[in-house]
């Protein structure tokens, strides 16, 4: 597009520089009539390139827009699960240290820090959900 409207505009440009010619003014009725046609023409073509063009920019705006919106809601997704995965993480990390915790003489106690992950977990993807709606 942007060399067929380079040489749209140059076309004029020639066009108007042959009628300020001196030859422009050897040229009879028909010829002097043939020629301005031929003006008329390449004006309107410079226009319609020009009004292409620019639809043609304002499509792939809207079509880099779209990617874009697409793009941010992706990433939304993948920070809320880095966020709830992460607080696993936490809880976890701290059992695994080798220093006194809660639970280290209890028998069961995978399945209550598991169970309080849980929970934690489901809370914290409910609040996520409501913030990520507002």
């Amino acid at each position: 597009m942007v060399y067929l409207t380079a040489a749209a505009k140059q076309n004029r440009l020639l066009l108007e520089h042959i009628q300020g010619h001196a030859l422009y003014r050897r040229f009879n009725e028909v010829e002097r009539e043939q020629f301005d046609d031929a003006m008329i023409e390449a004006h309107q073509l410079v226009s319609m390139t020009d009004l292409i063009s620019q639809v043609l920019q304002q499509l792939s705006a809207s079509y880099n827009n779209i990617l874009n919106n697409n793009l941010n809601d992706s990433l939304t997704i993948l920070t809320i699960i880095s966020v709830l995965l992460a607080v696993l993480a936490v809880i976890t990390g701290f059992f695994g240290m080798n220093v006194p915790l809660p639970f280290t003489e209890e028998p069961n106690a995978w399945i209550y820090i598991l169970i309080a992950s849980l929970i934690l977990w489901a809370a914290l993807s409910q609040w996520l959900k409501k913030i990520t709606r507002k």
